[in-house]
């Protein structure tokens, strides 16, 4: 059972498994390192169910910005992991669909700024939303960025994962 279902308070994790809705699309922020934790990583995951899920990100560690989709079982049970915002349910049958949507994305600045993986996952949610593939108003997608790094502040203060529902999430 998901607590994160019922309410809109943040879920805090001590244990080794983060708990997430089955077919909830999540901003996650990671911890990078940096002197004082303040280096993350953004990307978007959708949580299948049980162990099962997909991350969708961008990384320029190797040279030039590349995009990168993988199955992973390992954000359940990630130490990286600060925060996890669930933006949005995606129905089973359109899986497939926002995998083909997040894998055309520009890499491109864009009206939220210069590339970065912050950058990619805010346009992503608009081009999903603009696609119908979600549902965000699109002055609220900002709000869910600061909504996510004041969270991974915390969680890296705290030192506790945060998984939560957006205050603007819209089933």
């Amino acid at each position: 059972m998901n607590s994160e279902t019922n309410s809109q308070a943040p879920m805090q994790t001590d244990a080794q498994t983060h708990q997430f809705d089955s077919n909830g699309l999540y901003i996650l922020v990671t911890d990078q390192g940096g002197s004082f934790g303040t280096i993350y990583h953004w990307g978007l995951y959708l949580h299948k169910s049980g162990n099962d899920g997909e991350t969708f990100h961008i990384s320029n560690s190797e040279g030039p910005w590349l995009y990168h989709a993988k199955s992973t079982t390992r954000v359940v049970s990630s130490k990286s992991l600060l925060a996890g915002l669930k933006v949005s349910t995606i129905r089973p049958e359109t899986h497939e669909a926002l995998r083909r949507r997040l894998a055309v994305v520009p890499l491109e600045d864009t009206g939220f700024g210069e590339l970065s993986c912050i950058t990619w996952v805010l346009d992503a949610l608009l081009e999903l939303d603009e696609e119908k593939g979600i549902i965000i108003q699109k002055d609220r997608v900002r709000y869910m960025e600061l909504e996510a790094r004041e969270w991974a502040q915390k969680a890296t203060k705290d030192k506790k994962c945060v998984i939560f529902k957006s205050k603007y999430y819209r089933g």
